[in-house]
């Protein structure tokens, strides 16, 4: 029988993730070659640092695994590791910290557990053995998506509708003049917010949907639904429950 790592070894990669990023950022320096160093150029130099040293220490653990991170395809080996550091560049823009790491794992091409860790903040979400978990400054308690909530009363999320076809596209603003509120950003930090019951809907288009695996695991377990959109990149539709979902759908003329 195939032993899955448990929540332990994805706390280990949580906290190894958090102490690089944290002393990347404070070792940053301010000035190269006579002019400001930008915190989405502070970024990038830091992934590469950061997913290296995870996927090794990922490969130490569990030679007979896969790791790799969004610049490389899935693999189509047994037990699959994919690392990923994300930044929420509007945050970023305006001078604030917002880095973050996301790891998941398949097995057999299913995703079966994953962490999503926000340094700055002190939290951290998981997935695995069916449910979904976050921990940070108020503890640690499970994950639910807000329930029976209607189109009205929902908060949406949307990243960008630009990678959209124009049926979806038009029917994401007439979404948007439905509920009761939508915000527009990085869709990491949404799908955690998904999962936690903070907002309702994401609509969403990640870079590399390898690396975006386990936030949709995370608002699966957390009781959520989600369906892929058409469109000439990969876009998915996250919703907090199937009533909701149903709706979105139905408005979004995609159900089946």
């Amino acid at each position: 029988m195939l032993a899955i790592p448990d929540v332990s070894f994805l706390n280990q990669l949580a906290a190894l993730s958090e102490d690089l990023i944290l002393k990347e950022h404070a070792a940053a320096v301010n000035l190269q070659g006579g002019r400001d160093v930008t915190n989405n150029e502070r970024h990038y130099g830091c992934s590469g640092n950061v997913l290296g040293i995870l996927k090794d220490y990922i490969s130490t653990a569990y030679p007979e695994h896969t790791a790799y991170d969004r610049s490389r395809d899935a693999s189509e080996d047994e037990f699959v590791w994919s690392v990923d550091v994300f930044n929420t560049e509007r945050l970023s823009d305006r001078g604030i910290p917002a880095r973050g790491a996301s790891v998941g794992l398949s097995l057999r091409g299913k995703s079966v557990a994953g962490m999503v860790v926000s340094p700055f903040t002190r939290e951290r979400f998981w997935a695995e053995g069916g449910e979904a978990w976050a921990s940070g400054p108020l503890g640690e308690f499970r994950l639910n998506t807000r329930r029976n909530i209607q189109l009205h009363q929902s908060i949406m999320h949307v990243s960008d509708d630009d990678c959209f076809d124009d049926a979806t596209r038009k029917g994401i603003q007439s979404l948007s003049s439905r509920v009761l509120m939508s915000r527009w950003g990085d869709p990491c930090h949404a799908m955690t917010m998904l999962a936690a019951g903070y907002i309702d809907l994401c609509v969403i288009h990640p870079d590399k949907m390898s690396a975006f695996s386990p936030l949709l695991l995370l608002v699966k377990n957390a009781g959520g639904c989600v369906t892929e959109l058409p469109g000439p990149y990969s876009g998915y539709l996250a919703s907090s429950g199937p009533v909701l979902h149903a709706e979105v759908l139905r408005l979004l003329n995609l159900s089946k």
